[in-house]
């Protein structure tokens, strides 16, 4: 089992839902950094190095942000040895999933694979603790599979390894999905301008599930888009339109009535303070709804076009 030398994050960390204003230090601030912030891949930014990594994490446990959304198992390894060497893995709350290296091909960002007995103390390992805060359980193709993953997942809970059990993306009828003996505490869905899910996040609220949205910005690809059919009607500089669009899509993703946190990479430390501001300035207003709609409208239209 897991050394004596992990932090005993079970045991020191507060309740994951005494939730506070964005930006104190006591209470968890409504984002959550993902995990694509720690490697090369799964974005239209550089990659960062580990310097500025441990950076980023520092600062954003100073500001509040202490939660840390881990995919993908270079995203876990990168994470554990960040915390490890700043000395505060019992201020963060982790989020795992079940993604692992391919044993066959040794690709690392394929698809999920179900949970077996094993894996805990893999996860354990990776991120250097004795306790995953948040694991989601995503589904795979077999149903036998899944409602074999989900009884791991439980005992894990029951053993103190894990505290809270998620899932990614469920229907529209999530009472029905998980039945009357939910598993849940939380879902993992995308949401943006695009793929809002207004109904999915209402529906999992509904049947008391906490909510996390991700891909306010389709990892930077959805951004880049919207500016460039922006910058050919504005008159002004491209960093400024950038910051105008990101606040949007940003306040669009995360201030619903149905939303409690936001998962999104931040690569750079100055984008810490943009994104605390735009939590801070509410939702959008009607006539900054509208610019952002229009501006999807010319984006995809113009998509069509090509």
């Amino acid at each position: 089992m897991p050394s004596s030398k992990r932090s005993k994050a079970a045991s020191l960390t507060p309740a994951f839902g005494q939730e506070m204003n964005p930006g104190t230090k006591e209470g968890c601030s409504p984002l959550v950094v993902g995990g694509h912030s720690f490697i090369a891949e799964l974005g239209n930014d550089p990659a960062t190095g580990f310097d500025e990594q441990l950076s980023i994490v520092n600062e954003c446990l100073d500001q509040g942000i202490n939660t840390f959304d881990t995919t993908y198992e270079p995203e876990r390894v990168a994470l554990g040895r960040i915390l490890e060497s700043l000395g505060r893995r019992d201020e963060a709350r982790v989020i795992a999933w079940n993604f692992f290296v391919d044993e066959n091909t040794g690709d690392y960002f394929g698809g999920p694979q179900a949970f077996r007995e094993t894996h805990i103390e893999r996860l354990l390992s990776q991120v250097r603790t004795d306790c995953i805060d948040m694991l989601v359980v995503h589904p795979v193709l077999d149903d036998s599979k899944n409602r074999e993953q989900i009884e791991i997942a439980r005992s894990w809970v029951s053993s103190g390894h894990v505290r809270e059990l998620g899932t990614w993306s469920p229907g529209n009828d999530p009472a029905t999905q998980f039945g009357p003996q939910n598993p849940y505490d939380f879902i993992v869905t995308p949401r943006n301008i695009k793929t809002p899910h207004t109904e999915v996040f209402r529906s999992c609220k509904a049947i008391g599930c906490r909510t996390f949205a991700t891909s306010p910005f389709n990892r930077g690809w959805l951004l880049d888009q919207l500016i460039s059919t922006g910058i050919k009607q504005s008159s002004g500089k491209q960093e400024d339109l950038r910051a105008r669009i990101a606040d949007g899509l940003l306040r669009f993703a995360i201030h619903h009535p149905h939303v409690d946190h936001l998962i999104v990479g931040i690569r750079r430390k100055e984008w810490i303070d943009s994104n605390l501001e735009s939590v801070r300035k509410g939702p959008l207003s009607e006539e900054e709804r509208q610019w952002l709609f229009e501006l999807l409208g010319q984006t995809e239209a113009t998509g069509k076009r090509e």
